[in-house]
């Protein structure tokens, strides 16, 4: 996050579910919603471009930028007509909450450290 939106959050005191997990995630509001799509149900590439009207590749980004923070995993299930397919699911939200009380943590250690340096 940066310190503007920082600044922009503090100032308007109106956070939502979906801005805390962009900011501690590290995402953008994409892939806030596709992660609260896949809690819904887990999704292909395929039905997350229809549901979304986003270009395929457009979603995997977001899907690749999902799995590396950690909120999302990627399973190989046998394809419809032929061969394999993904599907993604998310991370259950339990998890998620550890996961996000964590990286709130190190971002206020980190803040503290760099106020104790001024």
């Amino acid at each position: 996050m940066r310190a503007s939106d920082v600044c922009l959050f503090r100032e308007s005191g109106n956070l939502s579910k979906k801005d805390v997990l962009q900011c501690l995630l590290g995402i953008g509001p994409l892939e806030a919603e596709l992660y609260y799509a896949l809690l819904k149900k887990p999704r292909t590439v395929a039905e997350l471009s229809r549901a979304y009207k986003k270009e395929r590749s457009t979603v995997q980004k977001s899907l690749k930028t999902l799995v590396d923070a950690g909120v999302v995993f990627r399973k190989t299930v046998p394809g419809k007509t032929r061969g394999y397919q993904y599907v993604y699911e998310a991370l259950p939200v339990p998890k998620l909450k550890e996961k996000l009380k964590k990286n709130a943590h190190e971002w206020y250690s980190s803040i503290t450290k760099l106020i104790s340096t001024l």
